[in-house]
């Protein structure tokens, strides 16, 4: 949404290279991102989610209040839980959602819901690896 490239890996995972600095930032279009993510939850008929956050990663709990805030409007029980060790959580889980290789090889079962939701966006810089 921001203009920066988004890898659609040989995995059929889209993933793009924001994650990797260790530090997030909320902008304007984070909002938008999560409305798009709950509107796919409930499209899907999923009527709970838990998003797990790295406690670690800067603003994780503006990132929360702004998941539950958003979660309101919307028919899905939402739990956002700020944690340390994340990964460690997400690969003893099954209907984990992540473009993390290593999670996604490790979890019990996980769901590739992101090509929807980029197929809502008009302009996306795709590249097909």
């Amino acid at each position: 949404m921001s203009g920066s490239p988004i890898f659609a890996c040989r995995d059929g995972v889209l993933r793009d290279l924001a994650g990797l600095r260790g530090t997030y930032r909320i902008i304007d279009k984070t909002q938008i991102a999560v409305e798009l993510l709950l509107e796919q939850l409930k499209f899907l008929h999923i009527s709970k989610a838990c998003f797990y956050l790295d406690a670690p990663v800067s603003n994780s709990g503006r990132l929360s209040s702004l998941i539950r805030q958003c979660a309101e409007k919307h028919d899905i029980l939402v739990e956002v839980q700020i944690i340390t060790d994340v990964d460690h959580v997400l690969e003893q889980l099954p209907g984990v959602i992540s473009g993390d290789a290593i999670i996604l090889n490790r979890c019990m079962s996980w769901l590739n819901i992101l090509p929807e939701i980029v197929a809502q966006i008009e302009t996306v810089w795709k590249i097909q690896l």
